[in-house]
């Protein structure tokens, strides 16, 4: 499938984050961003889409009333957005990185988790798969 080609599906209803998604999520916000306002949108999270590609990356959808993140540090990208990343280590057959996409001007406490990503980091290797929490690595954005 070209990249082109690859988008986010909905889902016909939202579900639960599986027990290997709450767990990425988790690890990505228990690193070096603190964000109450993220944590609490977490705990509300659920999956309301999938990729068309088959890759274990999800987009997320949290409670209207969760409390929208302000983030500014290394994590803000140019658009004013931000992403938490980290990469797996330590295995040789499959790399692969994570990143959690946070939307909205979150200089201007607007932020919101937006897609849990998981993503090859380089040509050729198999599709990724969710790594263990115990092989990521935080690496900046």
């Amino acid at each position: 499938m070209d990249d082109a080609d690859v988008q986010i599906v909905p889902l016909a209803e939202p579900r639960p984050l599986t027990r290997q998604e709450r767990e990425l999520l988790d690890f990505l916000l228990d690193g070096p961003v603190d964000s109450p306002e993220l944590r609490a949108q977490a705990a509300t999270a659920v999956v309301n889409g999938v990729c068309s590609c088959g890759c274990p990356s999800i987009q997320l959808a949290v409670d209207e009333d969760a409390p929208r993140a302000r983030l500014d540090g290394r994590e803000v990208i140019a658009s004013g957005a931000a992403q938490i990343r980290a990469r797996r280590i330590g295995h040789d057959d499959v790399q692969t990185e994570v990143a959690l996409h946070v939307v909205g001007n979150v200089r201007n406490g607007q932020g919101v988790m937006w897609e849990l990503e998981v993503w090859p980091t380089a040509e050729g290797d198999q599709k990724p798969e969710l790594p263990p929490i115990g092989e990521l690595q935080f690496v900046e954005p």
